[in-house]
């Protein structure tokens, strides 16, 4: 996760590879798996990579500058993955997310203006979860229908030495019923 520390590459080691894969593959669009671009040099290698003119995707925090994002459109950056988890910010202090839904609601929309297609995740089900929070995960989706396309789905799963399993916790006995209604309000 976000705090369990990285070890980040040097950028023209990065983009020297990434130049070498695109020659020999010649890709419509690269996808980087890491666990998150937001880190000390995103805009050294945003810089570098944008004469590069590859279209390309990455996860990240939510929490990226509008310099960063900017950078980002300039580098060729199309689609940003980021967890979006809840449109509660009880749910998301509850599971240590160390963003809130206005922070979110800011650079779902930055992302947006700068021709980047934010691709928020969203889980339902949290332990905790009220039926008010879920509505309010709903209705953040709806307030940001025209930014979203893409919406990726999970009912809500824990790892075994999460602080909700280590408590004892388990997803909420509702959880089949909201993913499916989450799923229905997506479709539409």
């Amino acid at each position: 996760g976000w705090n369990a520390g990285y070890l980040e590459r040097e950028p023209e080691k990065v983009v020297k590879e990434l130049s070498m894969l695109i020659d020999t593959y010649n890709p419509r669009m690269f996808v980087c798996r890491d666990n998150s671009i937001n880190g000390a040099n995103l805009l050294e290698f945003c810089s570098s990579f944008k004469n590069h003119n590859n279209p390309w995707a990455a996860m990240a925090r939510a929490d990226l500058s509008d310099k960063e994002i900017d950078s980002l459109q300039r580098s060729g950056c199309q689609f940003i993955y980021f967890g979006l988890e809840s449109g509660s910010d009880r749910v998301l202090s509850e599971n240590n997310k160390g963003i809130g839904i206005k922070q979110m609601s800011r650079f779902i929309r930055t992302l947006y203006d700068h021709d980047i297609m934010p691709a928020p995740s969203i889980f339902v089900g949290s332990p905790d979860e009220t039926e008010g929070e879920f509505e309010k995960t709903t209705k953040f989706i709806l307030d940001h229908k025209d930014y979203l396309d893409i919406i990726n789905l999970y009912p809500y799963m824990m790892s075994p030495a999460s602080d909700f399993s280590l408590m004892e916790k388990k997803p909420h006995g509702n959880t089949l019923t909201r993913l499916k209604r989450m799923i229905s309000l997506c479709v539409d």
